[in-house]
């Protein structure tokens, strides 16, 4: 939680050894605390945060992004595929692996995503 408040989000770059070590990150991360509550479901988030001057900030999801009544878009889909592959893979490599996923169908064999997936030609 400490990491998605500093960064804005919490994917796989944020969670780097430099950034989860960091001293901003331990500061905060000792004065967070997560709390398991049975009546919220898998697709549910419910944060409250207590400031230091006592107000509170508290926000309910009742369906978080990509569940299937809240589904990903397009766009923050391809943005999250292409954060998880970034560093894996050439920029111009992504965007066409994203681009062949998009368009899977019309691809001559399923093959095509394999290897660009390995970073074939």
């Amino acid at each position: 939680a400490a990491i998605a408040m500093i960064a804005g989000k919490a994917g796989p770059r944020q969670f780097s050894d430099e950034a989860v070590r960091a001293p901003a990150t331990v500061a905060l991360r000792e004065r967070v605390s997560a709390v398991g509550d049975r009546a919220i479901q898998e697709t549910q988030a419910d944060v409250t945060i207590v400031r230091q001057d006592g107000r509170r900030l508290h926000t309910f999801v009742a369906q978080v992004v990509g569940s299937l009544e809240n589904p990903i878009s397009d766009a923050a889909l391809s943005e999250k595929a292409t954060d998880l592959m970034e560093g894996l893979l050439a920029p111009g490599r992504i965007r066409e692996l994203i681009a062949a996923c998009w368009s899977v169908e019309k691809l001559p064999r399923a093959s095509t995503l394999a290897r660009l997936g390995a970073g074939e030609a």
